[in-house]
């Protein structure tokens, strides 16, 4: 590792002429090849300015580990200071970046245990069943007995590749279920009702049927519902879309979603917004009033103008920006995103996510699963996230100082040498 870095060290000395009190590189160096164009990985300043340098790309980063985050020091003598991590992200998209701490790594359980059955039967997904260790409604079986190959305008998965399909569906499951930022289905949360879906990106006990043809969009059939839901509900993508595989014979296709955007907007226009939106934006020029609004149907709201007052509604995804912000009673809010404003935080029972870089807000409750805040804002917060992103700050190492002030056990490796 320390001739790795020496020799990057050496190699970034050598792409400038102009004078410069030390050289700072930060690097993101992520699982797969660096392409020898691809600038968007690292940013390479010259002294206390943050003046960039124009240089090329550092090829030496090819040696150091993959989905690590750099941040390197060299002096005009050759000496140089690395730090190096892999359990914070950077975002080089920001300027100044941002960086994405696991302050308490507990990834969430995929699944809650649940018992297997010894299925003893025949027929086409007599083989499913052994390996789920569960019970497949008889409709299911009759759909596959009956040699049928579409579904509506699905095709139907054939048996013998159900296995392999759930197999790849259950990793990219686990792939989300470990990651705190994607917890979090909007659409699952928007449009399941209450207790009829496990809130999960996969469960083992999802069992893929059915796909659109060309297109990795698979229908399962629910073997573990929620409290509220029904074995053998239908769900496309972990949102419930008909009761039965026989509700979904006589009405295949999904509901289509309904969105309304609306631009400087009369209070009669928004009045007039349909009761079945799903999905509704308003951008208006100064004052917003959607406390009168009845939507049983939407799921997600984004906003814009300079006052805004939100009453009662059923949303599970909020993003406003304004100068002044009043919000109802949003009891099955899970994320919300706020800007340019103060505010003062009603109770939220179901707020899982925050990101209030860009606002002011009273009080963060505690509980969530994922904040995001200014680095003032993280100097008066006492909450303690499961995941957290630091806007602002511009030293990798002051960022890991932080995390470490908030009890984050974060594998970091300094190097000190000198480039030769």
């Amino acid at each position: 590792m320390r001739n790795e870095l020496a020799a990057l060290a050496a190699e970034v000395m050598g792409m400038t002429r102009e004078p410069w009190e030390y050289l700072l590189l930060r690097a993101t160096v992520r699982r797969g090849a660096l392409w020898p164009n691809d600038r968007m990985n690292h940013r390479l300043t010259s002294g206390p300015s943050e003046k960039h340098v124009r240089c090329k790309h550092p090829q030496a980063l090819r040696a150091l580990p993959r989905d690590c985050v750099l941040e390197m020091r060299i002096e005009r003598d050759g000496t140089f200071e690395a730090l190096l991590t892999n359990g914070i992200k950077q975002f080089t998209g920001y300027l100044p970046p941002s960086y994405t701490v696991v302050v308490e790594p507990r990834p969430r359980e995929l699944f809650e245990p649940y018992e297997r059955v010894g299925v003893v039967g025949d027929g086409p997904l007599a083989h499913v069943e052994a390996a789920l260790g569960a019970q497949i409604p008889a409709e299911v079986h009759d759909l596959y007995r009956g040699g049928r190959t579409t579904l509506g305008r699905d095709e139907l998965i054939p048996a013998d590749e159900i296995l392999a399909v759930h197999r790849r569906l259950l990793g990219k499951g686990r792939e989300k279920a470990g990651d705190p930022r994607r917890w979090h289905s909007f659409w699952q949360l928007a449009f399941n009702p209450p207790g009829t879906v496990r809130p999960v990106p996969f469960h083992p006990l999802w069992v893929p049927i059915s796909r659109t043809p060309g297109y990795y969009g698979e229908r399962c059939v629910d073997l573990a519902p929620g409290p509220a839901g029904r074995v053998g509900q239908v769900l496309d993508d972990g949102v419930l879309r008909a009761g039965s595989v026989e509700e979904w014979c006589a009405a295949p296709m999904p509901p289509g979603i309904r969105c309304e955007r609306l631009t400087s907007p009369t209070p009669a226009r928004i009045a007039a917004v349909p009761r079945d939106v799903v999905v509704l934006e308003v951008d208006a020029a100064e004052e917003l009033d959607l406390t009168a609004l009845d939507l049983p149907s939407l799921g997600r709201l984004r906003v814009r103008a300079g006052r805004v007052r939100v009453g009662d509604l059923p949303i599970g995804d909020l993003e406003v920006h304004a100068d002044e912000v009043e919000l109802g009673a949003l009891d099955r809010l899970t994320t919300l995103k706020i800007s340019g404003a103060r505010v003062a935080l009603p109770p939220l029972p179901s707020l899982r996510v925050l990101h209030a870089a860009e606002a002011e807000v009273d009080v963060v409750p505690d509980g969530l699963d994922y904040l995001a805040l200014n680095a003032g804002q993280w100097s008066r917060c006492t909450a303690r996230p499961a995941a957290a992103r630091l806007y602002g700050e511009r030293s990798l190492a002051r960022a890991l100082d932080w995390a470490g002030g908030l009890g984050a056990e974060l594998p970091r490796e300094v190097v000190r040498g000198r480039a030769g």
